[in-house]
């Protein structure tokens, strides 16, 4: 009779566990469109992270179209058209739109789920200057608000 009452009693609670899932793991590559607005200024570009490199290309506004910074094992690397030069990491404002995506980058994979809200996933993502919010679909990001610079990234794959 002990046992009945004590298996009738654990049923529930186990059924329970076993219904929660687990959110699809955060992919660590992708390639995004992204839109994001500083200031007055509404910006777009392309976010392409791979294994060992991150890529942030501008297409949006005229003032920084075709700019591309590039972070891999070698550093920094900023682009326009031709032309290429190295440079610190540390020469970006901390604030800056490449900036908030590569410290969101290297930390990506100790982001800490939080909950899943209509569909979508809901995590505290670490970064140097504290903790930004990252929201996923599937396990890529759709959106990153960093609330150290303000700044609010929606993110779309590109079509």
């Amino acid at each position: 009779m002990k046992r009945t009452v004590c298996i009738l009693l654990l049923l529930p609670i186990l059924l329970l566990t076993a219904c929660k899932s687990e959110p699809p793991a955060l992919s660590e590559t992708f390639r995004l469109n992204f839109t994001v607005s500083q200031g007055d200024v509404d910006y777009e570009g392309i976010v392409d992270r791979s294994d060992d490199t991150l890529t942030v290309a501008m297409t949006s506004p005229y003032t920084v179209e075709d700019t591309v910074f590039r972070y891999d094992d070698d550093g920094l690397s900023v682009c326009y058209g031709t032309h290429s030069a190295k440079a610190n990491c540390d020469y970006l404002p901390y604030k800056s739109i490449p900036t908030v995506l590569y410290n969101a980058s290297v930390y990506l994979s100790q982001a800490s789920f939080v909950e899943k809200i209509d569909g979508e996933d809901h995590y505290t993502l670490p970064t140097p200057y504290g903790d930004a919010k990252l929201t996923a679909s599937g396990g890529i990001p759709a959106q990153l608000y960093d609330p150290y610079s303000g700044l609010m990234f929606r993110f779309e794959i590109p079509t």
